[in-house]
């Protein structure tokens, strides 16, 4: 198990979530971000954000680009 801030997955916030896997720690992260924009503004901006990077290809490589750096140095849980 490995913790990571929503900071350190490209957010804005040092909520902690743990996980097993990059892919549950993905899951978690964009669950919390989608949670947090129906109350949160800057939630919501990160939201639109995230949707706009899923359609932009050099985008969401450069993010698992740096969200696989920050798995491999984050502390265990």
């Amino acid at each position: 198990m490995k913790k990571m801030t929503c900071r350190d997955m490209g957010g804005i916030c040092e909520a902690e979530m743990s996980a097993a896997t990059p892919g549950e720690m993905m899951k978690m992260g964009g669950d919390h971000v989608n949670q947090m924009a129906a109350t949160d503004p800057a939630h919501a901006e990160l939201k639109t954000q995230m949707d706009g990077a899923m359609t932009d290809k050099a985008a969401m490589e450069a993010w698992q680009v740096m969200f696989q750096e920050n798995w491999e140095k984050a502390p265990q849980a």
